[in-house]
């Protein structure tokens, strides 16, 4: 059995760009931006200058914006 965190099927879905990701949350890419500076924004992956998220993590990111 695998010792990292997740099901698999996560680590088989494409990472999104933060364009997709702002589509995705319905918010502007300039808000992302800002998001990723502090720390309530959703979770990222860095890859050299590349940021990419990945959609199962901003989904539990939005249900726990949820008040």
């Amino acid at each position: 059995m695998s010792s990292h965190e997740g099901s698999g099927d996560e680590d088989n879905e494409p990472l999104m760009k933060a364009n997709e990701a702002a589509a995705f949350l319905r918010v502007s890419e300039s808000w992302l931006a800002k998001a990723r500076m502090g720390d309530g924004g959703p979770p990222f992956i860095q890859i050299g200058r590349s940021v990419r998220y990945r959609k199962v993590a901003l989904r539990r990111w939005l249900k726990s914006q949820e008040r």
